[in-house]
């Protein structure tokens, strides 16, 4: 072998350690700089890979607005329902509350959607509050009970000072004191269906004659537009003997009456 030939071999001997470094730092060797024409093809891959970031950036906020669409439906409705859950459980309570109340009274159920004329009104809520543990009235908030969870509340009037989501059955118990052609005095022995007789029940939605604030207490008879819908369509109601029931506003007129 020539002298120059060993030189050569002499060279990248020395050289591979050299090699070997650079191929660790990632810098591409001689031979590849000469094969490709270029030393740097990492500039090019760096714009490769921002181009890639800003794709896969791009996929997951899609990801990201497909799920989102499909589980805020299912938040929405778990929200619904466990307000449900909540106005039947203030219901019930109200339930329990007028039972007490009727025991302590001879059987006679509160006489009427007003227990005393102005300028003082106490109206049926008021006095069943106290059988219900509910805290006191103010102007500005009620206790929890009468706030239905699904009801958009709106002020009463100054005279009745309170938030109520949940009305009477005046027509057929009762509505102004001494109103006995609207069943003013009622007691539960005159009543003949108990478990299809409707006594308190979710008050009107908020869009429904927003001005009349007094009607947020008061229950009126199918096919009144007055009627809650807030519930999936319905509204929830108490029955005398306890239970409670979600009606559409088409429901029977009869579930209203005293005597059917």
């Amino acid at each position: 072998m020539s002298k120059g030939g060993e030189g050569i071999l002499n060279w990248v001997s020395s050289s591979i350690p050299r090699f070997q470094r650079l191929a660790f730092m990632n810098i591409p060797s001689p031979r590849f700089c000469i094969a490709t024409g270029s030393c740097f093809p990492h500039v090019s891959g760096v714009r490769r890979l921002v181009a890639f970031t800003l794709v896969e950036m791009l996929v997951v906020i899609a990801i990201v607005g497909i799920v989102a669409a499909l589980i805020f439906p299912t938040l929405s409705a778990s929200r619904r329902a466990a307000q449900n859950v909540g106005c039947v459980n203030n219901l019930r309570k109200m339930g329990v509350g007028l039972s007490a109340y009727v025991a302590d009274h001879d059987g006679a159920l509160i006489p009427g959607a007003h227990t005393q004329e102005l300028p003082k009104i106490i109206a049926w809520y008021r006095v069943l509050n106290d059988y219900v543990g509910g805290e006191e009235f103010t102007k500005t908030s009620s206790p929890a009970i009468w706030l239905c969870p699904s009801k958009i509340l709106t002020p009463m009037n100054t005279t009745t000072s309170a938030y109520i989501g949940y009305g009477w059955n005046y027509s057929s118990f009762g509505d102004l004191v001494g109103s006995v052609s609207l069943g003013w005095g009622s007691k539960m022995a005159q009543v003949t269906k108990p478990s299809r007789t409707i006594i308190i029940g979710d008050s009107k939605d908020p869009w429904i004659n927003p001005g009349a604030t007094p009607q947020n207490y008061y229950l009126y008879r199918p096919p009144s537009v007055n009627l809650a819908t807030r519930h999936s369509g319905n509204g929830n109601y108490l029955m005398l003997d306890g239970h409670v029931e979600a009606l559409p506003p088409t429901m029977d007129s009869t579930y209203f009456l005293k005597v059917q």
